[in-house]
């Protein structure tokens, strides 16, 4: 999270990052009895696909983390799930580090 309550989090189902906001206390802190998300805040954003469009490559993303600038993620990938539980394709990213450019 931001100071500012911008949050993103990731869905390893559907490849997607939402980046949205939390609402802080009035002394700008995280505090449990106003802890909720900005529903008028928010946007989902698909990892990026194949070449073709259409296969999911970033299958396992696990953290994310902003940068100093506010439209750059840095992302972790963990380890493919074995025995066929996931496509190939995951393979090409999985165990490592991304980063992705916000449009």
């Amino acid at each position: 999270m931001r100071a500012d309550g911008t949050v993103a989090i990731s869905s390893q189902e559907n490849a997607q990052v939402w980046v949205g906001k939390f609402k802080l206390a009035d002394d700008g802190f995280f505090a449990l009895d106003v802890a909720e998300f900005d529903d008028d805040v928010g946007e989902v954003y698909d990892f990026p696909r194949s070449v073709d469009g259409c296969s999911v490559e970033y299958c396992n993303v696990e953290g994310i983390h902003f940068t100093d600038n506010d439209r750059l993620l840095l992302a972790v990938s963990d380890k493919m799930k074995s025995r066929g539980k996931q496509n190939y394709k995951c393979l090409g990213k999985d165990q490592s580090a991304h980063v992705f450019s916000l449009p």
